[in-house]
């Protein structure tokens, strides 16, 4: 698994697509800090900027997400990197925390922005630090979707579009789940990850909320490495 790991992360920092959506994603940090803090808004109030950095991820990760399984099927490698003295979990496992490891220090880049702000006003850092956390988990979560979409699909075209359409799907579905007076279906609301991530956004950190993000991750990564052995066995 490390090897895979090592490899996979490698090719994120030696490609040009890594820092085309790392770039994209610093660029899109720049215009909202701009309009939240040095523009009209006016303020050192990071849950509408982090809100936004995480509806970001939604439209950045399928672009990383397409490669993960899905270039190996382009090369002709992914033959043999299932014929490889390694388990289907090690390889969902090798790939999965690569890309992690990618995104969380893109996200990690922007640090800055807090930090700046922190040179003219009081910041809470406590805070700060749970908003990093829940788009850690936001961006995990939806990797995990990413892996599992790449594991069932051939074409980056395809795999693009299962993975950005499950993440939209999720997305309006936690809007509304979110939004509406559930009343008896309440619970409901324990469904919705927009609720959990407010949850971190606002400065809470609990253990449903961290069971709630990694249940989900090992749901998708489950998928994929079932996805991972179905092929396998067709063969």
């Amino acid at each position: 698994m490390l090897a895979i790991y090592k490899k996979e992360l490698k090719s994120y920092f030696t490609s040009l697509l890594g820092y085309v959506v790392i770039g994209v994603y610093l660029l899109l940090g720049i215009i909202l800090f701009n309009g939240y803090f040095l523009g009209v808004k006016n303020t050192n109030d990071f849950s509408g900027f982090f809100g936004d950095m995480n509806t970001a991820l939604l439209f950045i990760l399928p672009v990383l997400c397409i490669r993960i399984l899905a270039e190996d099927k382009k090369l002709g490698t992914y033959e043999l990197l299932l014929t490889s003295p390694v388990t289907s979990t090690e390889i969902v496992l090798g790939k999965y925390l690569a890309v992690l490891t990618f995104v969380t220090i893109g996200v990690s880049i922007t640090l800055f922005f807090p930090v700046f702000i922190g040179f003219f006003t009081a910041i809470d850092w406590g805070i700060i630090f749970s908003q990093y956390l829940g788009l850690i988990f936001t961006a995990a979560f939806f990797l995990a979707i990413g892996m599992f979409a790449s594991s069932i699909a051939d074409n980056y075209v395809v795999v693009g579009i299962v993975t950005f359409a499950i993440f939209i799907f999720l997305f309006i579905l936690s809007s509304l789940i979110k939004s509406i007076d559930l009343q008896n279906f309440n619970f409901l609301k324990d469904f919705s990850f927009l609720v959990h991530y407010q949850a971190f956004s606002n400065g809470l950190i609990e253990i449903k909320n961290i069971v709630y993000f990694l249940c989900g991750i090992v749901f998708w990564l489950y998928l994929a490495k079932i996805s991972i052995e179905v092929h396998l066995w067709k063969d």
